[in-house]
């Protein structure tokens, strides 16, 4: 699962007959690489790291159910988290 660190947009996508569709945007942790692993020479090898990117996920909500609230997208951030999205970087220069 992707740690979000900020919500930075939630809006609407979509309206059908049985559900909502929303695209949000955020700050997600180790979304892009920093570094790959260091192995040669030995005496000097180190890990990579990854780095936060920003991405784009979709969902859908059924209108019978809770939606979440556009009006503050980070009091929102428990709510996506949970949803457990695929996440796709955005280009960012973050």
């Amino acid at each position: 699962m992707s740690k979000i660190r900020e919500i930075t947009d939630l809006n609407v996508d979509l309206v059908d007959d049985n559900e909502i569709h929303y695209i949000v945007v955020a700050i997600i942790e180790d979304a892009k690489h920093g570094r790959s692993d260091l192995c040669h020479p030995a005496d000097i090898a180190e890990p990579g790291y990854m780095l936060p990117g920003v991405c784009s996920a979709t969902f859908q909500v059924d209108k019978n159910e809770e939606q979440p609230d556009l009006n503050s997208v980070n009091l929102n951030l428990d709510y996506i988290e949970n949803l457990n999205l695929s996440w796709i970087l955005d280009n960012d220069e973050i």
